[in-house]
């Protein structure tokens, strides 16, 4: 009787096991997922932030209409702009 109650806990336990490697492997999966579409995100914030205006230099949106655009605050598109090289102010020295 001992033996099968041993048995019967050893089998959940390797149930157990088994689903928490298969949740482990979701994570990963979502984590890379997510790495991926915040990169896809971060290059359409670049691809906004190169826009022009037609027969103009200046820029076609805003950093406050880019974040709306994409749904992320507006320091975000500023470190977007670090990241990429495409800060608009540039070497603003204060003095």
């Amino acid at each position: 009787m001992a033996k099968q109650k041993e048995v019967r806990i050893a089998r959940k336990l390797s149930k157990h096991e088994a689903e928490i490697n298969e949740l482990k492997e979701e994570v990963k999966s979502l984590k890379e997922e997510q790495k991926a579409l915040k990169e896809s995100r971060n290059t359409l914030i670049a691809d906004d932030l190169c826009a022009k205006k037609p027969g103009l230099n200046t820029s076609l949106f805003s950093y406050e209409e880019i974040a709306k655009r994409h749904g992320v605050s507006v320091s975000n598109v500023q470190k977007v702009a670090e990241q990429k090289g495409l800060r608009r102010k540039k070497d603003i020295k204060i003095s």
